[in-house]
């Protein structure tokens, strides 16, 4: 039986203020930090005052698997997919099992009771309705009747999720719309993905506007926003080929009296890459954001958070940024 690891629940957290964004390049992850609650989010999003996001899909006629990158800040099915021309939405809804692999969701002979599902409320059908809350950091399948644009904002949704091993997982990635990488540089770096006796890629499939899904390549383009099932050929806590780990939690929280957070770049790839940290937001007293170095006598020193911070990681290496967050220009 292939299965699927289900997505947590998001946490509600306090709103802070002083975001920024973390790119790495190559550009497949791009990701969005708040300080005094800093979230990571894929995509070139940008922050408003109350750290709210947007993220943006291209829905066609037919069966779309999607991955949403935000938590609504409405969660409500009705609300949150009021502007698209809806036929049924689905996501797997048991927590600590996972589902059979599906291969046209048009058919009625795969385990939809272990789905929690939605059709719009003024259908007969919704009082079947057990979909009421639509969540960030999860797949679903959403069939609509016409193309539609479907913009959702919320609290940027950021936790890593462990592949399931021996299983298709249903599951979308953090790419930049502006330079999508392939399956095979994707995933290369992954262990879990690819056979080390052949060097192929495990299998994935891509679902057409049909409800067919259909295999994938090495050169086949990895979309945002976009689901996949993906085979894992064992277990994983792979994210993307340059990923952030954060030391709790779904983001860098200070709290109310936190110092400093280590924030780690772990760079999978066997060459180099450079990370930028860029602050997409400061208060009228400046910066509220101070990153360590040293002085010219070895000791740590604060200095404020420029607007862009470039530095290297060097191939299957790490590098720490030690953030710590100046209270006293905070209102």
């Amino acid at each position: 039986m292939n299965r699927l690891h289900p997505c947590p629940a998001v946490q509600d957290r306090a709103a802070s203020i002083a975001p920024v964004r973390i790119r790495i390049r190559p550009r497949w992850l791009r990701t969005l930090l708040a300080a005094g609650g800093a979230w990571f989010l894929a995509g070139p999003f940008h922050a408003c005052a109350d750290q709210n996001v947007s993220q943006t899909l291209q829905l066609r006629a037919g069966w779309n698997s999607v991955w949403l990158e935000v938590a609504p800040t409405n969660p409500a099915p009705s609300q949150v997919l009021a502007s698209v021309p809806v036929v049924s939405v689905w996501t797997y809804s048991e927590r600590l099992t996972a589902t059979d692999f599906i291969q046209n969701p048009s058919e009625p002979t795969w385990n939809r009771s272990a789905w929690l599902s939605y059709v719009p409320t003024n259908l007969l059908e919704s009082i079947d309705n057990n979909l009421f809350a639509i969540q960030g950091g999860r797949a679903y399948l959403i069939e609509t009747e016409a193309d539609a644009t479907w913009t959702v904002t919320g609290r940027p949704a950021y936790r890593p999720l462990k592949w399931v091993e021996g299983a298709y997982n249903l599951r979308g990635f953090p790419i930049d719309p502006a330079t999508p990488p392939t399956f095979g540089e994707f995933f290369g770096p992954s262990p879990a993905h690819v056979d080390p006796a052949t060097g192929a890629l495990a299998k994935s499939y891509q679902l057409q506007a049909s409800g067919q899904w259909q295999a994938v390549n090495e050169a086949t383009l990895v979309l945002p926003g976009e689901a996949y099932w993906v085979f894992a050929n064992r277990a994983s806590e792979y994210i993307a080929p340059v990923a952030p780990r954060l030391p709790a939690g779904d983001g860098l929280d200070f709290g109310r009296a936190l110092p400093e957070i280590a924030l780690t770049i772990a760079n999978g790839r066997p060459s180099s890459s450079t990370i930028e940290v860029r602050e997409l937001q400061r208060t009228q007293a400046g910066t509220a954001l101070a990153v360590a170095g040293a002085n010219a006598d070895g000791n740590t020193a604060w200095t404020d958070l420029p607007s862009l911070t470039s530095t290297p990681v060097l191939g299957g290496g790490t590098r720490e940024l030690r953030l710590a967050l100046r209270r006293s220009v905070l209102t």
